[in-house]
This record gives C-alpha cells, structure tokens and sequence, in this order.
C-alpha cells in the first residue's frame, strides 16, 4: 500500500467518523500563532507533553524458552501498567526525562519549569516558554499552570490526533523501543545462563 491510497482511506474514514473537530482546530492554531508571534517564540521554547499507559512487563504474543527448556511452557500476559509522561520541545533539543505520573501540578512546577529554565538559560533564550498539552479532566484549569512568563496552553478537545505531537507517532515510537530494550535485556541474561522469570 502506498501513502496516497491510506491517505484516501483516512478521509473516507474521517468523513464516516466525523469525530475530530477540524474547525476548532483552526480557531487554536490561529489563537496559538497569535501568542508565538506576540511572545516571539522559538520552537526551542514550545512544549508538547502527554501521558500514556505502558505494560511495562508485557512480552510479546509469541512464547519464549529458555535454553534449559524443550518446550516453551504456556504463560499468561502480564498486565501491570504504569502512567508514564513524556515531554519535549518543537525542536527536540530537549527531551525531558520519563516521569512516572503521581500529579501533573506537582510535575509543571518541580520538573518542568525547573529543566526548562535551566535549558533556556544554557541556550540564551528568554526565559519564556509554552507547554501545550491536552484538556484530560484529571487537569487543573490553565491559569494554575503558570511560573511567570513559564505556562501552559490546553488544546481543545477532539483534536489531539490532529496538532498534537505526542500522539502523532511519538509515544508509539517511545512503547516499542522500551519493548526492544526489555527483550534484548532478557535474551542477555538467558545468555548469560540466568533465568528468564528472574
């Protein structure tokens, strides 16, 4: 398959659907062109975070043995999950360490505008930044994210598919990389004679 043609198929399906809001879409992007151009900002100084939901011990669907082992015996997936955060700048000269999500106020003032500070100030720029992020009800309202010329922005709801830039592949690409690590650091360990469960 081609792009072009899954691009027709995405249409048809968004016709179908109809569930992303494309006109309040415009009305953010034209309400955040305005704060850049107002504030003159870099895409060194624009944020986007969001949170997801890892199966941190989940193996694939396929059985692994070990080489002790004739057969691989039969196992049930493990489903213990964890919230992670992930955040970075439009550039992604700034990738901010993972954050386990306990509450989201306490992650803006104790590890965002502190590691954006610091990174601003390392890379002379105003201390003036943007995080935007989605409207989940587990948030605050906007004015109570806000360290100075340090804030945040919500994007309106239906439309994080569309602008936001975690969910366009990022945190996708974030899942499968940790799963790659998790089998390689398990395929290491049974070659080094240890066993898989531990």
């Amino acid at each position: 398959m081609s792009g072009p043609i899954l691009q027709e198929k995405a249409l048809k399906f968004r016709n179908k659907l109809n569930e992303a809001n494309f006109e309040a879409v415009q009305l953010f992007r034209n309400k955040l062109h305005k704060s850049l151009d107002k504030e003159n900002l870099t895409g060194s100084q624009i944020f986007n975070c969001d949170e997801t939901g890892v199966n941190y011990k989940m193996l694939p669907d396929k059985t692994l043995a070990s080489k002790a082992e004739k057969a691989a015996p039969g196992y049930k997936r493990s489903k213990e999950r964890v919230t992670i955060l992930a955040c970075s700048n439009a550039t992604a000269n700034l990738k901010m360490k993972l954050s386990m999500i306990d509450i989201f106020k306490e992650w803006f003032f104790n590890e965002f505008v502190p590691q954006t500070e610091k990174f601003l100030s390392a890379n002379n720029l105003t201390r003036i930044a943007l995080l935007l992020l989605d409207n989940a009800t587990c948030h605050p309202n906007e004015d109570e994210f806000q360290d100075q010329d340090i804030k945040a922005m919500f994007l309106p709801p239906n439309v994080t598919s569309l602008c936001q830039r975690m969910d366009q592949g990022t945190l996708e690409t974030l899942k499968r990389n940790y799963c790659r690590n998790l089998l390689s650091s398990l395929i290491n360990a049974m070659d080094k004679g240890e066993d898989m469960l531990e």
